[in-house]
């Protein structure tokens, strides 16, 4: 005997059709929100050059109250967006999925702190993150057709109303 567990704050039915395949007898459990808990969120796009995205994180930056998580495509882009911002002296922390645990809980803690404005992380490293009170959520790229669009913080940020 066994018991098979799966948690998922996006469930996809895909995944839903594999678990029901291999576990016998299976229930989800799904927890809905009334339309009172749903908070507004206010979407906004700045169109720029690519060259111009260093240079525009750099003004968010500097923004009085800004603390953002901000999504980018892939390591490549972590990297260079970093490299140029820091150059700029934009305090940053970087979230990549070849962090190891404890180096992402202690860059994670600091944010939380707000020991810095930005959070650069690849959408992958950026899964489940869960931050309390974050007032913005910036995609500085837009993800491949078949990427992973990370929009499981915004709507875990709209139930605080600050998105």
């Amino acid at each position: 005997d066994r018991q098979l567990l799966s948690f998922s704050a996006t469930l996809q039915p895909e995944t839903e059709q594999v678990l029901n395949t291999i576990a016998h007898e299976p229930a989800v459990l799904k927890v809905e929100r009334n339309t009172a808990e749903k908070a507004r969120v206010t979407h906004q796009y700045l169109v720029c050059d690519q060259r111009d995205k260093v240079k525009l994180l750099q003004k968010l930056s500097r923004l009085n109250g800004m603390q953002a998580l901000v999504f980018v495509r892939d390591i490549g882009n972590l990297s260079v967006y970093a490299e140029k911002l820091a150059y700029h002296h934009v305090d940053l922390g970087i979230l990549h999925g070849e962090a190891k645990k404890m180096e992402r809980a202690k860059i994670l803690s600091a944010f939380e702190r707000g020991e810095f404005p930005l959070l650069l992380a690849t959408d992958i490293a950026a899964r489940g993150l869960d931050i309390d009170d974050l007032p913005y959520v910036i995609h500085a790229d837009i993800p491949n057709e078949d990427g992973y669009v990370p929009s499981s913080e915004i709507g875990r940020a709209t139930w605080r109303e600050r998105v």
